[in-house]
This record gives C-alpha cells, structure tokens and sequence, in this order.
C-alpha cells in the first residue's frame, strides 16, 4: 500500500493493488505504454486490461492535481 498526500489541501490519497507498482513506475519517468508493459511482465494481466488500468490512475491522479503532464509544464 502506498499513502500519497496532498499537503495544500490536507487530503491523503490510498493505492492499493497495483497502484503501489504504478505510481512507482511513474515517478521513475516511464510513459503510459512503458507502465502498461510493464505491469504485463509483472503481473498475470493482458496488454489491454494493463493498460486501461494504467489509463485509469492516471486520469485520478491527474484529476486529483497529483501529477502533471510533462508538455504541460
């Protein structure tokens, strides 16, 4: 499990699951389709499913304010 915490609003955030191996990948640099594959290699997952489930958090995290697009800097 993984606690993230949005200290300008004092909101606290739980990732279980494989959200602990996203988020990871994510702070390491990697793309949406390097996370996806490597949740694949990790995991006993299809591509597609591994993917939406990378899409997914993403979208949260970002909707949350969590997380920035690179380009949007």
């Amino acid at each position: 499990m993984t606690a993230l915490l949005d200290t300008s609003r004092n909101v606290y955030f739980c990732l279980s699951g494989t959200g602990p191996f996203i988020w990871d990948t994510l702070r390491s640099g990697a793309t949406v389709p390097e996370m996806s594959a490597a949740i694949t290699s990790c995991y006993d997952v299809s591509d597609s499913v591994a993917h939406a489930d990378v899409v997914e958090l993403v979208n949260k995290l970002s909707a949350a304010g969590l997380i920035v697009a690179a380009d949007a800097e």
